[in-house]
């Protein structure tokens, strides 16, 4: 160049040494050279990225996208970075490679992506750019396994699942193909008898789903098996018929087996023990004395399917000193699932049956109620839960040994059990119900008419249990509820607020014996308008639970189904709890008290064994008692007659035995129970003010009634007292009917039903004129009054004629139903003075001297009577 410069810019490609070599000429051709090494030193370049990412994948679609890079540096080494990678993809940081499969899960936008390379020193980012995931339709799938064995005679179940990974599908389940005794359910549960002539058999099952869009339904298909069962179930009952009775009295042994399972049961054994108390007089042909007191029974033959065998043993009572009696059966056979199954009966026994009621509160069939005083006038009244009406029958006591039937309450739920407090503070009680699998429960809030306000619903568990007291001492009560269905406790407390407090206790929390548990509540408040949700769990569930009174306040106690019962006290919203040393995990039920009156919690206790009475429960040293009790159904302790010697009230389904504390192993049976047709529930009160508790019995065949107990102690019929007299004619005359009068009176406090009058008649007394009612046999007059209300007087008027003279006497005494408190004035003995006219009277006149007897006689028979009135 004519300039001789030399210039330029070396890149990349010019790094090293380069020899360069000038020549200059000019214009005469003379030259001059020059030569020299240039030497291009090299400078980092930066990496240069580059690439077009696909920003749209099918789910279920592999994608991959790999970045061009290069750098002009040949001996720099490339990394590669990302930045918002999405969650299905794998990154490869040495080729900057993003692949991957989404699924349905990952269908959506994963936003501003950025994979960047450096050289180590110069890093450059590729532009952001996003990957959508589109949603492609995926077929359903079945998720569960089938049930490919079947018994016949057994339901059979196979719970279909299927899902579908787009969340919005909808999907059917259809039966294809299945034996005509297979259907599908609504939700979707296969289900099904196998007849007994499908034992044995296969048969082909065909299911399908479809979510509406895949064009071909996806299949499940598999081959039931139905086998012949082998095992089978029995349900057996074992009872006395009738279950109270006297000395010398035939009662029946009843057994009676029912094979409720699916195959034929085979080799039924029983034997069966039974207490000295009683004598076998019959045994089944089945059956044969081994010993006294045992014996076996053997069925040969098979018992089908949904048969029931059933037999009796006839017994004799030979003694009723101990007031109850057992027996027991050990039952086993063949192919039963369970191998031996026992059971055990007791018979209430005494020397009298009281099978007639003082008083018939109502004659609709009823299993439940409660006293209480709901009106609040000092006097304890009832309340009757009608079932068939659903209803709450008020009966307000009168304070003159009545009940007079008020309100009736309609209730929302089925009701099992109640009971009754003032839970909201107004004064006026409520009534909680409860309703077990059968019902809800409810608070019934009142007013002052004892009328329904509203209702709150408490249903946070299926309750069998109810109680009511305040555990926390903060003045207001709280409700309890628990039931066997969960092993949950509710407290609900400000019931009838509006706002209701519910704290849910766990009762299996784990526990050892020489350790306390403290537990936080769960708590929440229910608004009233609010759908409580029932707990439900496998564990098992409260079967007993019961407050005791101790120094530190009210403790609850709960006893779960196979564990050691558990105290609990609450501390500052908390649950302190700690097992029980002196109860052991077979205690099922569990009824607090204080039979001794120390201050000290007593507890009767129920096992597989029966009732057993523990003294000082709670104590270091728990005293067990030796008294053995009958297996009842309910178990209530009072003092009936206020006489500082506590009840025992045993109660089965057809009697109340009635026992007295004396001490710890000195509890007597009474000399009379109390027999009903089928007995629900007993409750207390003294109904006609005399200062002894009076037994009321709730039964489902008869309804409702009253057995009075007497000054006496006797049970039955309301104390009455008779009184009895007789007036006559001054003159009888011989051989001439005169009248005589016998008059009754009621002069107890209650009334006096099925009074009868009898008056026994001096063999030369003929009786000429009868009164209604009366009868005449072998000289015996009885005449059937009826019932007399207190105060209440009838006379009795009859005309007898005298065969001779002198001296003739008629007794007479009356009874009723009830017990007399005074049986002094029962009887009464009425003397006849008949004088025989003298045979010679010439003048036909009466002597002088025969006037003057007769006057007297007169004015004796006068003051006599005067006297006995």
């Amino acid at each position: 160049p004519a300039t001789g410069v030399l210039s330029g810019t070396p890149s990349n490609a010019d790094v090293g040494s380069h020899a360069v070599s000038l020549k200059a000429t000019d214009a005469g051709s003379l030259t001059a050279e020059q030569s020299f090494t240039l030497v291009v030193s090299n400078v980092n370049d930066a990496p240069v990225i580059s690439g077009t990412p696909s920003i749209k994948v099918e789910e279920d679609t592999a994608y991959s996208f790999v970045p061009v890079a290069k750098d002009e540096d040949e001996d720099d080494s490339l990394t590669f970075n990302i930045v918002n990678k999405p969650s299905w993809a794998d990154f490869n940081s040495a080729t900057g490679a993003l692949t991957g499969t989404p699924s349905n899960d990952d269908v959506g936008i994963t936003t501003g992506i950025v994979i960047s390379v450096s050289d180590g020193a110069i890093q450059v980012d590729f532009p952001v750019f996003d990957i959508e995931v589109v949603n492609v339709n995926d077929a359903p799938v079945f998720d569960s396994m089938p049930v490919i064995e079947a018994i016949s005679m057994a339901p059979y179940q196979y719970k279909v699942v299927t899902s579908d990974i787009d969340l919005d599908s909808e999907l059917t389940v259809a039966l294809e193909s299945a034996p005509n005794w297979l259907e599908l359910t609504a939700s979707n549960k296969l289900v099904g008898t196998p007849p007994l002539d499908a034992a044995d058999s296969s048969f082909s099952v065909v299911l399908s789903v479809t979510d509406g869009i895949i064009d071909t339904p996806v299949l499940q298909e598999f081959t039931l098996v139905v086998k012949q069962a082998t095992e089978t179930s029995v349900a057996f009952k074992f009872y006395f018929s009738p279950g109270t009775a006297t000395v010398d009295q035939n009662v029946n042994l009843m057994i009676e087996v029912t094979n409720i399972g699916y195959a034929p049961l085979k080799g039924l054994d029983y034997q069966i023990h039974i207490d000295p108390e009683l004598n076998s007089t019959k045994l089944p042909s089945i059956c044969s004395e081994i010993t006294v007191g045992l014996v076996s029974c053997h069925l040969a033959d098979d018992l089908a399917i949904g048969m029931t065998d059933t037999r009796a043993i006839e017994l004799n009572v030979v003694s009723v000193e101990t007031g109850f009696t057992n027996a027991s059966i050990d039952l086993s056979a063949n192919n039963l699932v369970d191998a031996v199954i026992p059971k055990s009966a007791s018979l209430l026994l005494a020397n009298t049956l009281s099978a007639l009621s003082g008083q018939v509160i109502t004659s609709v069939p009823a299993d439940t109620g409660v006293i209480a005083d709901i009106n609040g006038d000092g006097l304890n009244d009832l309340l009757v839960y009608l079932p068939l009406e659903q209803s709450i029958q008020l009966m307000i006591n009168d304070g003159a040994g009545m009940l007079v039937s008020t309100n009736k309450l309609v209730m929302s739920q089925f009701v099992s059990s109640m009971a009754v407090a003032d839970l909201n503070g107004d004064g006026v009680p409520d009534i909680v119900t409860i309703g077990g699998k059968n019902g809800g429960n409810r608070a019934y809030i009142l007013d002052a008419d004892l009328n329904v306000l509203f209702e709150d619903a408490l249903d946070a568990v299926i309750a069998d249990l109810i109680l009511i007291t305040d555990l926390d001492s903060d003045g207001d009560p709280e409700v309890i509820l628990g039931g066997v269905n969960q092993p949950t406790i509710a407290l609900y407390s400000h019931v009838g607020s509006g706002e209701i407090g519910l704290q849910l206790l766990n009762v299996t929390v784990p526990f050892n014996l020489d350790t306390k548990v403290t537990q936080a509540l769960s708590s929440s408040i229910l608004n009233v308008t609010d759908t409580p949700t029932l707990l439900s769990s496998n564990s098992g569930g409260v079967s007993s639970m019961a407050i005791v009174k101790t120094m530190l306040g009210n403790q609850l106690i709960v006893f779960i189904e196979g564990e050691a019962p558990i105290l609990y006290q609450y501390i500052d919203d908390y649950w302190e709890g700690e097992k029980v040393a002196s109860l052991s995990s077979d205690v099922t039920r569990v009824v607090a008290t204080d039979i001794n009156a120390n201050g000290q919690a007593d507890l009767f206790v129920f096992d597989k064994e029966g009732w057993h009475l523990i003294l000082d429960a709670l104590g270091a040293e728990a005293v067990h008692s030796s008294v053995a009790f009958p297996f009842v159904d309910n178990l209530v302790v009072v003092d009936l007659e206020g006489d500082g010697i506590a009840e025992i009230l045993l109660q089965t389904s057809s009697g109340v035995s009635i026992w007295h504390y004396h001490s710890v192993n000195d509890i007597r049976p009474d000399d009379a129970l109390i027999v009903s047709k089928n007995i629900a529930h007993i409750e207390l009160v003294d109904l006609d003010n005399d200062g002894d508790l009076d037994i009321v019995v709730f039964d489902t065949q008869v309804g409702v009634s009253i057995w009075y107990v007497s000054s006496t102690g006797a049970i039955g019929r309301q104390d009455v007292d008779l009184a009895l007299f007789a007036d006559s004619t001054s003159f009888p005359k011989l051989k001439e009917a005169s009248i005589v009068t016998w008059t009754v009176q009621n002069k107890g406090i209650g009334q006096a039903t099925e009074v009868t009058l009898e008056v026994t008649l001096d063999s030369q007394l003929h009786l000429t004129q009868i009164a209604p009612g009366c009868s005449l046999s072998d000289l015996v007059l009885r005449c059937s009054i009826g019932t007399l209300a207190v105060g209440e007087s009838r006379t009795i008027e009859i005309w007898v004629t005298p065969f001779i003279s002198g001296n003739l006497r008629m007794n007479g005494s009356v009874n009723s139903l009830e017990h007399d408190v005074s049986t002094t004035n029962n009887q009464r003995e009425l003397q006849l003075n008949v004088i025989s006219p003298k045979e010679n009277n010439s003048g036909g006149s009466v002597p002088w001297w025969a006037v003057v007897i007769l006057m007297l006689f007169m004015l004796r028979n006068n003051i006599y009577f005067k006297s006995r009135l």
